[in-house]
């Protein structure tokens, strides 16, 4: 697995080593989705497509993530994968393109009720490769 997730109360924390940003933004996204969905089978019926924007690199790594949250509570999608095409830096900031796929599901569903909530913290940092870390608190 390339990446691991600790457990410890209602506390969770996800580390992730990769020797490509690209690879270190999806490998932190996926553990996210396997936050959000478990165990569960999720078909890949709807796309959402993510481009965001930040100054930093930090920055960038924590709105990708508020963005997986977002658009998944905002569109009812149980995300099950992602896809990054590009992280670009342009002028001053980082620029992120990528994909989400699931399956749509209500509100309604039990499924939500097990989401964590959005990131206390979310940190990646390049030092012999990049370093991402994610720090959630669960319901």
């Amino acid at each position: 697995m390339p990446y691991e997730i600790t457990r410890e109360g209602k506390s969770v924390h996800i580390a992730v080593t990769a020797k490509e940003m690209k690879q270190a933004f999806l490998d932190g996204g996926r553990a996210f989705l396997h936050l959000l969905s478990g165990d569960k089978a999720v078909h890949e019926q709807e796309k959402a497509e993510i481009v965001i924007q930040a100054a930093t690199l930090h920055e960038l790594y924590r709105a990708w993530l508020d963005e997986i949250m977002l658009q998944s509570s905002a569109r009812e999608i149980l995300f099950s994968d992602l896809s990054i095409f590009v992280i670009e830096k342009t002028g001053k900031d980082f620029v992120l393109t990528g994909s989400a796929v699931g399956e749509r599901i209500p509100k309604s569903d039990p499924r939500y009720a097990s989401f964590p909530v959005p990131p206390i913290k979310a940190t990646c940092v390049e030092k012999n490769g990049f370093t991402c870390d994610i720090h959630v608190k669960t319901p």
